[in-house]
């Protein structure tokens, strides 16, 4: 009976130490697979904050470049006024 006792206990232990195992092989597989999807979800806000960047940049180039043909054009359109007003005062005067 002892010897039985002594068995069983052993018996238990060795499935305990089996489960204590599997769960620590199981927390070490949740682990990595958290990891994993950590770095996903991190690549993938790094690339749509590049991908935003870009098109911020993109979008002030425009506004720059309309900003200076804005500019040209009034300067233009000053420059041929100034002709026109230059004009007008010469054909009053003759």
């Amino acid at each position: 009976m002892v010897d039985s006792a002594k068995h069983a206990a052993h018996e238990a232990s060795v499935k305990a130490q089996e489960l204590e195992k599997s769960a620590e092989h199981k927390v070490e597989e949740t682990k990595q697979g958290l990891s994993e999807k950590g770095s996903e979800i991190i690549d993938a806000t790094q690339h749509a904050f590049a991908t935003v960047t870009e098109k911020a940049k993109h979008g002030i180039e425009v506004v720059s470049e309309a900003a200076s043909n804005v500019k040209a054009t009034a300067g233009q359109l000053a420059a041929d006024a100034q002709v026109k007003v230059a004009e007008t005062a010469h054909n009053v005067q003759g």
